[in-house]
């Protein structure tokens, strides 16, 4: 596999590139996190996520996922956060 920041080629799909979205639905942030939207919601309001508004939706960046996911305490609860 060749990774290139966001374009990302392997074998099966020689040909294409795919590019990693920069930015993520709550819904799609929930599957990749393992948390619940409400979860999400609750830790936006908190002030606890950044995200950006555009219209009504809601959008979390990756790298910001990324990094919320990093300062999740490791055994611990999420109420510690």
């Amino acid at each position: 596999m060749i990774s290139n920041d966001s374009q990302i080629v392997t074998p099966s799909n020689a040909g294409q590139i795919l590019v990693a979205p920069r930015y993520l639905s709550v819904a799609k942030a929930a599957t990749v996190s393992g948390l619940s939207r409400s979860t999400l919601y609750n830790f936006m309001k908190s002030g606890s996520l950044d995200y950006v508004k555009a219209g009504s939706r809601r959008l979390i960046f990756l790298s910001e996922l990324d990094d919320f996911m990093a300062r999740l305490p490791h055994g611990g609860s999420l109420a510690d956060v």
